[in-house]
């Protein structure tokens, strides 16, 4: 009895070992292809949801991986990493957060820009050390920096969305 139980013992702790080693593994493949550093918060559901959606082209009013507006890859991102539903245009994204300043964002927090004159009208998902995941007109779901001039003039703010 004793000898069966250390040897399940020892492999529950391999088990343990290994799965902690993937998840290293992963933590350090999303850093690199997304040039952000992840730490031991953070949520790797998040980075595979993203993962699907990069180089899916924009298509304005769609959600499907042939075309997706930004609002809605928030939507998918949030459904499949939080299991949460969220309003499914940009307005009401941005009627659901609490506000945050730019030096508090999280990753997972929501960025809001104003692209044209007029109302907040393009939102991402923030990452980290700046980087934000986005539908972009002219590239798709890509990974930009909020320093890149073009969204350091746009940024508007920052927020929270609570999932209940």
């Amino acid at each position: 009895m004793i000898i069966f139980s250390s040897c399940h013992s020892h492999k529950k702790l391999s088990s343990n070992r290994a799965s902690k080693e993937k998840a290293s593994e992963r933590k350090e493949y999303y850093s690199k292809k997304f040039d952000v550093k992840l730490d031991r918060e953070s949520n790797l559901k998040l980075y595979a949801a993203i993962d699907s959606w990069l180089g899916v082209k924009y298509k304005f009013g769609s959600c499907t991986k042939t075309g997706i507006d930004c609002s809605c890859l928030v939507n998918a991102v949030y459904r499949e990493a939080y299991n949460c539903n969220t309003p499914r245009d940009t307005k009401g994204l941005y009627e659901q957060i609490k506000k945050v300043d730019s030096d508090e964002l999280r990753e997972g927090d929501l960025v809001f820009f104003k692209m044209s004159e007029g109302k907040i009208d393009h939102v991402g998902i923030y990452l980290s050390n700046k980087k934000f995941v986005h539908a972009s007109t002219k590239g798709g779901v890509m990974i930009s920096d909020l320093e890149e001039e073009h969204f350091k003039k746009s940024f508007k703010t920052g927020g929270r969305l609570k999932c209940s």
